[in-house]
């Protein structure tokens, strides 16, 4: 693990402003500790990837909320995690089988010139 302590603190100051902490280098000297500053990604200019400052910052905050003074807000830190609904949704409103099969019918009925009576809905 490398260890900058400058670049930790500043990373710390940008990352944990909503967990509120009592002291900043309190915070650095945990995350010091392998147990946190393994989670810590270092770029190639040895700058502290956000999404895993903010991974190490949740951890800390579950392990020892005594350190913030709102540690609950660390669940709205973004860790780099994909949180978002599955893909392929996005449809207004879902059409069920039923549905569907109906839409179908109606359509192959109307194409020979049949027309769906109402009253057998």
């Amino acid at each position: 693990m490398r260890t900058n302590r400058l670049a930790t603190e500043n990373a710390v100051l940008k990352q944990a402003g909503p967990l509120n902490p009592f002291n900043v280098r309190q915070v650095v000297r945990a995350l010091e500790d392998p147990e946190y500053g393994d989670l810590l990604e270092w770029d190639d200019l040895d700058e502290l990837n956000p999404a895993s400052v903010n991974r190490a910052l949740k951890r800390l905050a579950k392990e020892e909320p005594y350190l913030f003074k709102t540690p609950e807000a660390a669940a709205a830190l973004d860790d780099g995690r994909y949180k978002g609904k599955s893909p392929g949704g996005g449809a207004a409103r879902s059409v069920s089988a039923k549905d569907k099969e109906d839409a179908t019918l109606a359509e192959m009925l109307a194409a020979v010139g049949i027309k769906k009576d109402s009253a057998q809905q």
